[in-house]
């Protein structure tokens, strides 16, 4: 029905366009022989008159060859651009190119016009669209060395283990209390005294309650179903669950020794009783221990680390070849 009603409505709009397309054509075969004509130096009188038009029309057509030496007129209407310049154009490219980071409402004020022509010249002209800045782990020169030297460390391992299925797992860290954008929370009224307190007040916890989400995801797509622990997550407790919850998934479906156990540089990942536990439950070839994995490694998106991190903020990545 709504289709119905949209063609309904488009249908016009196109009977236009196609009436105005074939008197352009008509008119432009009008112009041609008028041209002819006045070549073959014909009066525009006579013209007009085998030709059954105006003498408006002869003249017309004769200004426009004189002028451009063609006969034929710019299909699009309307009146040229006074603002949307082709100089405005090339100049915020110009500034775009300088500063990729400046928003519509800068680029209007500093060039004084309307926001709304503005981003019509960004999206339609420069056919450019807006991207939100990716935020990433900021590393010093010494532990963007570090990342580098066990990064290729890890490759090299790859190489002489390519069907060799590794486990990844991370983390995730999940509050009680709602999630509240202070720039975009907002409500509606004359006066704050008009409203509900609690729609004029969000409560806040000091210490919210947290669950954690262990999510381990295998190179060759295997998934084990997230694993909730309840408040903080401390070496005993990782060590425990690993025991009961994660090993006997990974031994049931590759068998013993036939998986490689990734874990990130948490506390309770890297002490010494954890690094004991995984050494003695898988052997020191069973997982990477917190010598190998990068330190502070960030998201794939980093220039030049791409190959370092493995989990991403919704999920995890599967950055080796399956298997």
């Amino acid at each position: 029905m709504v289709t119905l009603m949209f063609c309904c409505c488009l249908l016009p709009a196109l009977q236009k366009t196609k009436q105005h397309q074939q008197s352009y054509s008509i008119m432009t075969e009008l112009r041609q022989k008028i041209i002819v004509q006045i070549l073959a130096r014909d009066t525009p009188t006579n013209i007009a008159h085998n030709f059954g038009t105006a003498h408006c029309t002869v003249y017309s057509a004769k200004r426009l060859y004189e002028a451009t030496g063609s006969f034929t007129k710019c299909l699009s209407p309307g009146q040229p651009r006074s603002v949307q310049t082709g100089a405005l154009i090339e100049a915020v490219k110009e500034q775009i190119k300088e500063n990729p980071r400046k928003n519509i409402h800068q680029l209007a004020r500093e060039h004084q016009v309307d926001k709304t022509t503005m981003n019509k010249l960004v999206k339609k002209d420069l056919k450019l669209k807006s991207e939100a800045v990716v935020k990433v782990q900021s590393l010093t020169t010494l532990q963007r060395q570090k990342c580098l030297k066990r990064c290729r460390e890890m490759l090299n391992w790859q190489k002489s283990n390519l069907r060799k299925v590794i486990a990844f797992s991370d983390e995730k860290n999940f509050f009680t209390d709602a999630f509240s954008n202070d720039c975009n929370t907002h409500y509606l009224a004359k006066k704050p005294d008009d409203v509900d307190p609690s729609i004029r007040y969000e409560p806040k916890s000091k210490h919210p309650t947290k669950a954690i989400m262990l999510s381990i995801e295998c190179s060759d797509g295997f998934k084990i179903p997230p694993i909730w622990i309840e408040g903080n997550l401390d070496s005993t407790q990782y060590c425990s669950i690993f025991k009961d919850k994660v090993l006997p998934v990974l031994e049931n479906k590759y068998g013993p020794g036939n998986f490689l156990w990734q874990q990130d540089g948490a506390p309770s990942h890297t002490s010494k009783a954890t690094q004991k536990f995984l050494e003695e439950k898988l052997g020191s070839k069973g997982f990477w221990s917190k010598e190998l994995w990068p330190p502070s490694s960030p998201k794939p998106e980093s220039p030049g680390l791409q190959h370092v991190d493995t989990c991403g903020e919704g999920g995890l990545c599967q950055q080796l070849p399956q298997c």
